[in-house]
Order: C-alpha cells, then sequence, then structure tokens
C-alpha cells in the first residue's frame, strides 16, 4: 500500500510538473505585481509625492493649498491632496484615474510645464478638467467629509445668511458643492460668482 501510494505520488509529479510549476509561478508573479502597484499607488498617492514631486506643483498649487483652509484650520485637521483629488476606495476607478494622471508625465517632461509660466498658462484648461470630474460624480470627495446629512444651516453665523439659504437649497437637491465653493483651496481659474468662499 506504501509502495502504492508513493507510485501515485511519483506519476502525479511526473504527469503534472509542469502545469504545478507554471501555476506557482503565476501566483508569485501576481502576488509581485500586486504588492509593487500597491507601494507605487500608496508613494504617488502620498501628500510628499502630490506636493513636491513637480517643481510647477510646488510654485502654483501647493503653495495655494498651503495658505488653504484645508490645510490651516481652528480644529487643526489637515486634508491632503489625495483626499479630494483621487477617487476614494474605488480600486477600479483609481487605477482609471492614475491611467489618465499619466497625461500629467507627458505634461512635465515633453511640453516642459516645470518651467516658470508653462504649468500657468495652462491651468484653466485643466481646471475645467478636474471642475468636470468633480460634477461627473457631484462633489462625492466634498462630501466624504461635508455631509448635507449632518450640516445644521440655522446655525451658521448671522452675517453667512446667504450660504445658508443656499445650504438649505443644496440640501434639498444634493447639490454639487463646486457650483459656490470654487476657489476654496486653490486659486479659481474662472470668473469669479458673485460670492465666494476662499
Amino acid at each position: 500500500m506504501f509502495v502504492a501510494w508513493i507510485d501515485s505520488v511519483a506519476t502525479f509529479v511526473r504527469t503534472r510538473t509542469t502545469p504545478v510549476l507554471v501555476a506557482l509561478a503565476a501566483m508569485v508573479v501576481g502576488i509581485g505585481l500586486s504588492t509593487g502597484y500597491a507601494s507605487v499607488t500608496a508613494a504617488t498617492s502620498s501628500q510628499q509625492f502630490c506636493a513636491h514631486a513637480c517643481h510647477e506643483m510646488e510654485r502654483t498649487v501647493t503653495a495655494e493649498y498651503a495658505q488653504s483652509r484645508h490645510h490651516i484650520n481652528p480644529k487643526g485637521t489637515v486634508v491632503t491632496c489625495a483626499e479630494c483629488h483621487l477617487p476614494g476606495h474605488a480600486p477600479l476607478r483609481l487605477m482609471g484615474h492614475q491611467i489618465t494622471a499619466l497625461s500629467r508625465v507627458w505634461g512635465h517632461f515633453i511640453d516642459r510645464e516645470d518651467l516658470p509660466g508653462r504649468f500657468e498658462a495652462r491651468r484653466p484648461e485643466l481646471a475645467k478638467k478636474v471642475l468636470a470630474d468633480f460634477a461627473a460624480t457631484n462633489a462625492r470627495e466634498c462630501k466624504a467629509c461635508h455631509s448635507y446629512a449632518i450640516l445644521v444651516a440655522t446655525e451658521q453665523a448671522v452675517e453667512a445668511a446667504q450660504a445658508r439659504r443656499d445650504h438649505t437649497s443644496a440640501m434639498k437637491t444634493d447639490g454639487n458643492c463646486l457650483s459656490c465653493h470654487q476657489g476654496v483651496t486653490h486659486t479659481r481659474q474662472d470668473q469669479p460668482a458673485s460670492y465666494d468662499f476662499p
């Protein structure tokens, strides 16, 4: 019986070695690729990378962000670039966003947006794309922190009567935050509305 068992193991190894090795190799490669992708995603989603990987970001949007309420506020809460500009915990949407973001590499190295003035000249066009993304998701990233469900419009300051009215209306329609709140973190790239919240 023991000899039969050894014989069956030997037959299995002799006939199945290649598929088993291929399966093991595929598993090792899959784990390696997954780990590599996760590491690259974590690195390129970090605040350090977003703010300081490119000179054009440091000179413009990072400098604006550093003075904004998303970075400096009475509660000491810091909102990172990724929290606003990456699609949360949706892996497929995140992968799609990263593929699209590769165009920024082209802008940096080929269009030489790292040179002063080049990135600034493209900002209105880039801002339109970002605002279109926020509109397509109805400001999903904003609403991850700013929830209409817990907003108490009547507790807003007396001098903010317009904001109270607008928030009350937006709460009823689940309005897009950036319809009014452009310029909260970065300089507006269009003509400002009749009121704004810098």
